[in-house]
């Protein structure tokens, strides 16, 4: 299995009870796919390098994903 790390932005209107609900739902995801998520960080409400929507700030997560090869390909398509 290869090791990847994936890092997605939540919106900063959003709870940080609401961002480890998306987290949680990727590992699910995840887990679904027959990979495992090795570690989570939340690095917390961040400003973008540039207005995405509008918005200058957003809450950063990173995940750690031990993954069949496979599994990556499935993740980028959807």
């Amino acid at each position: 299995m290869a090791l990847y790390e994936h890092v997605f932005l939540a919106r900063q209107d959003l709870a940080q009870a609401q961002v480890d609900q998306l987290a949680e739902m990727a590992t699910k995801i995840v887990e679904d796919g027959q990979g495992k998520v090795v570690k989570t960080e939340t690095w917390g409400l961040r400003s973008l390098a540039y207005r995405i929507a509008k918005n200058r700030k957003a809450h950063y997560v990173m995940l750690e994903i031990d993954a069949p090869t496979a599994w990556s390909q499935s993740w980028s398509a959807s």
